[in-house]
């Protein structure tokens, strides 16, 4: 059918199938935004289902921006005695307003007569609409294709002086690309404009992110542009690669005595498209070598040469990544809590067996190799989802795979789920997930929303040996979405605890798969203790900052 040609879709628990767990979760988004696609402006979208969380999770979600909800209790015969599922009308029209709108809910439901569906619904929609709240009182409000069609910001196909429209193009989960655009109609100039329509893409999310926040600069921009209109345009998805090479006036500490500090100190750093952070690793180059940026892209690599940083010739084979060398406190964060952990449950490697630990998400691959060579007891297995990080992080930050460090290309979630269904000789003792969010409508910078989502979070837990650990990078500047993480976590998981890192922006949450006994605050400090002694006769300064970091872990709690 074709878009915007349909008043009404009527969904009699055709979404709640799509969403049973032994079922390709991508199926409920896919048919969710054809749903969207297919509704006219004034359209309705009514789906009756039994509020299970991860489906009102999606739903939420997906009619976040643009859309007016309501959602009603569906009548039932009363009855006695047993508890029932009650069955819940979610009703989405498709609005021509910019505007975020709260959810509605129409009718009295009795948590007594229906347990924990309807407080669990409760819980939900007031998270949900706390989220919506914060998105209408500051700058993110996105809008679709479609929407701009539909005439949500006026008629788009003409001109109008000093309007500014955020946009996405295509739908993370769905289309093969997404982009995250500005839309600017200039205001009138004196002399005749250049161009009619003039198209600029961004390399850097950041760079992206500071004109969304600033009222001068994008207009500088246009003029600068000479154009009547300007689409800023800018991928969320990883996207290209850039690999940069810096020198520090100031170093930061830490670094190795084997590095002469009398020269010039080079670090590697990596950034992904589809980040919003300046930098997702860092790392210290081994060798005095010329300053370089390179730049990779999916099945292609280039370089762009700069300015040597000294008269010596290299190539990319002379620079060598010092593993030793850790910048980021969130992967102290990880190894100060994968030991405390592994200490209060009493961990053994005895007999030669090694602690097998997965970790989603490859990045530049600084943290299996640190994790490697720090801690040469576990049996390490990477999951990336892209062959070219796979070739980047090997060529240019000394990546390397052995006997005790594999890399999977495939996809996480059935990586996960397959070992949640395998026998107790494929279970995880340690599960980290780190990987940044490709969907800013989330509320996420990191991890997606599906990583911290209560059908993943028990796939996880299953995927868990009797004593495993699961640690997942978490990064919100929203309270509400903080909250509902933190929600689908205590539903999941008893033991709960959290690392602040990085001046507090960036969070490590832990979960361990016992549920009891339950550990507290003096439990933790006995196994800051024990940790210290087990380290006692360990030098460096990663033993340092591993024991300062164990006692910052604390309980995890919503306020």
């Amino acid at each position: 059918f074709a878009s915007g040609t349909v008043d009404a879709i009527i969904d009699k628990g055709g979404l709640d199938a799509l969403m049973e767990p032994n079922i390709d979760p991508r199926l409920g988004t896919i048919y969710l935004s054809e749903a969207k696609r297919l509704l006219k402006a004034g359209g309705k979208y009514i789906c009756l289902t039994a509020v299970q969380s991860h489906v009102l999770g999606l739903l939420f979600r997906k009619f976040r921006f643009g859309w007016k909800v309501n959602l009603y209790a569906v009548a039932q015969e009363p009855s006695s005695g047993t508890i029932k599922q009650r069955a819940f009308m979610f009703v989405a029209e498709k609005y021509i307003l910019t505007v975020v709108s709260q959810i509605s809910f129409m009718d009295e439901c009795s948590v007594e007569s229906h347990g924990n569906q309807v407080e669990e619904l409760f819980e939900a929609l007031e998270r949900e609409n706390t989220v919506r709240a914060e998105y209408s009182n500051g700058t993110d409000t996105w809008h679709s294709l479609n929407d701009l069609n539909q005439g949500v910001q006026g008629n788009i196909g003409v001109l109008e002086p000093g309007r500014a429209v955020k946009l996405f193009l295509g739908e993370t989960g769905v289309s093969r690309f997404f982009y995250s655009c500005l839309l600017l109609d200039a205001h009138p100039l004196p002399i005749p404009f250049s161009d009619q329509y003039h198209v600029i893409f961004l390399y850097s999310m950041q760079l992206f992110q500071n004109l969304l926040v600033s009222t001068t600069r994008p207009w500088a921009l246009v003029r600068g542009q000479n154009t009547a209109r300007l689409l800023i345009v800018t991928s969320t998805l990883t996207g290209p690669i850039a690999i940069e090479d810096v020198i520090y006036f100031n170093p930061p500490g830490g670094i190795p005595n084997t590095v002469d500090t009398s020269k010039d100190i080079i670090f590697r750093r990596i950034r992904f498209g589809r980040t919003e952070v300046f930098a997702q690793s860092e790392a210290l180059l081994a060798t005095q070598v010329q300053n370089k940026k390179v730049q990779a892209k999916k099945g292609k690599l280039r370089m762009v040469e700069s300015q040597p940083s000294d008269s010596q010739e290299a190539s990319s084979g002379d620079m060598k990544v010092d593993h030793r060398y850790v910048r980021s406190g969130l992967t102290n964060g990880m190894i100060s809590g994968l030991l405390l952990f592994s200490i209060h449950s009493k961990r053994t490697t005895s007999a030669g067996r090694l602690v097998k630990t997965v970790i989603i998400g490859l990045g530049a691959g600084l943290l299996p190799m640190c994790m490697r060579n720090y801690i040469p007891t576990l049996k390490i297995e990477v999951v990336e989802s892209d062959p070219v990080v796979l070739n980047v992080a090997k060529e240019y930050f000394s990546f390397e795979e052995a006997d005790g460090l594999k890399v999977h290309i495939t996809d996480a979630m059935k990586f996960v789920k397959e070992r949640a269904e395998g026998n107790n000789s494929s279970k995880i003792d340690v599960l980290i997930i780190e990987v940044d969010s490709s969907d800013s409508s989330s509320g996420l910078i990191c991890p997606e929303a599906e990583f911290v989502e209560e059908p993943f979070l028990l796939a996880a837990k299953d995927s868990l040996s009797d004593k495993g650990l699961l640690i997942v990078k978490f990064i919100t500047c929203y309270p509400g979405v903080r909250a509902a993480v933190y929600s689908n976590f205590e539903k999941v998981f008893s033991n709960l605890f959290c690392l602040h890192a990085d001046k507090g922006f960036n969070e490590l949450i832990f979960a361990l798969k016992k549920d009891s006994p339950f550990i507290g605050e003096e439990e933790l400090a006995q196994a800051c203790e024990a940790l210290q002694r087990s380290l006692e006769h360990n030098s460096g300064d990663w033993v340092k900052q591993a024991l300062v970091d164990s006692k910052k872990i604390k309980q995890l709690r919503k306020s």
